[in-house]
């Protein structure tokens, strides 16, 4: 049986996964959580209190759970400017310590979230080869993790898969910046909602 541990299983896609991979027979599953809020997970999975910013955390749990795979999901966006907050450099650095201490452990797979920011600015096709400048701290922040974890892995001869997520919207997303979850907030509220 394989183990696998989810950084980020709170969050919008975090819930996602955690949904997808729930009834996997072949998976024990471990989800990490920071204890600011308090989230209640199914009895199917172990769940974890952790501050991924303490290395010494991140080494006790690296050594307790000795995952298999790795879904590297959390990511700061609780801020008003996530995009271009310092937070975004200090999770390169909680992250590049998670993908050494999970090799380190004999992991074989790292999966992490990447984002549509890498890209640049959108607009038109979104081909892996472009090398637009990011206009963001938090999209060049997850580049930068993407790269320096691919060269890093291959080699080391490790598996990393980064998948970069396009805007997403669902239950629980607080952030009514977007527009689906701003429509749905003033409609609910009884407001008009202007486009």
């Amino acid at each position: 049986m394989k183990r696998v541990m989810i950084t980020g299983a709170s969050g919008l896609i975090g819930k996602g996964v955690l949904t997808a991979v729930l009834d996997r027979s072949d998976w024990e599953i471990h989800v990490v959580a920071s204890g600011r809020h308090a989230h209640h997970f199914s009895n199917k999975v172990h769940a974890h209190k952790a501050d991924l910013s303490d290395i010494r955390a991140c080494e006790q749990l690296m050594k307790n759970v000795s995952p298999d795979i790795m879904i590297h999901l959390a990511w700061s966006l609780d801020e008003h400017d996530y995009a271009n907050s310092d937070s975004n450099l200090i999770w390169v650095e909680n992250s590049l310590c998670l993908l050494r201490l999970f090799f380190g452990e004999g992991g074989q797979r790292f999966i992490f979230a990447g984002s549509a920011s890498e890209y640049g600015e959108l607009g038109g096709r979104c081909l892996e080869t472009r090398t637009d400048i990011c206009r963001s701290v938090y999209g060049t922040s997850k580049k930068a993790f993407e790269m320096i974890s691919q060269n890093y892995c291959v080699s080391h001869k490790y598996e990393f898969v980064c998948a970069r997520i396009f805007p997403v919207y669902g239950e629980g997303d607080s952030r009514c910046f977007k527009a689906i979850p701003a429509a749905i907030n003033a409609f609910l509220n009884g407001e008009k909602f202007i486009c």
